[in-house]
């Protein structure tokens, strides 16, 4: 398994911090050979050895520093008291082809699937448990970018501060 599959995406690190999220980090992206992205681990005067002065562009958050960032319970204001959501992590599968073919495998890839889900029960209606979920579900094949999405989106939806 490779570094970049332990952290989130380039473009997904500079989103949380353009949103002030900070951090410790243990890994940076850097600005490598053309200008070619990389990740690697930081350390007081470690140097690359591809890359000699790599320029930091920014942080590069790890699955663990995600979950630490991510409350494991949400309340909010309106709804009460359907008003209490907690994390819910999944693992699941999406389907590779658009289109069946017959006689041939169904490829398939797995999936991280990220929300707070409603721990309060009502039984029937739209507002009906089963329906309730925070926010729109961030996924994604690699773990620590469904995190950063969802993480994203609670920052952007005012459900928690970034201090």
């Amino acid at each position: 398994m490779n570094l970049e599959s332990q952290v989130c995406s380039l473009e997904l690190s500079k989103r949380l911090c353009e949103l002030g999220v900070k951090n410790e980090p243990l890994f940076f992206w850097y600005k490598g050979y053309k200008d070619k992205p990389f990740c690697d681990y930081h350390e007081q005067g470690c140097i690359h050895q591809d890359y000699p002065n790599p320029e930091i562009i920014c942080s590069a958050f790890t699955i663990s520093e995600l979950l630490e960032l991510l409350p494991h319970r949400i309340t909010i204001k309106e709804n009460e008291p359907f008003n209490s959501f907690k994390l819910n992590i999944e693992k699941s599968f999406i389907i590779d082809d658009e289109i069946i073919k017959l006689n041939e495998p169904i490829k398939t890839s797995f999936i991280y699937v990220v929300n707070y889900y409603c721990d309060s029960t009502e039984c029937n209606g739209e507002d009906a448990w089963l329906r309730r979920l925070l926010c729109k579900h961030p996924y994604d094949r690699n773990a620590s970018d469904a995190l950063a999405k969802m993480l994203i989106q609670l920052i952007e939806n005012g459900y928690v501060k970034n201090e």
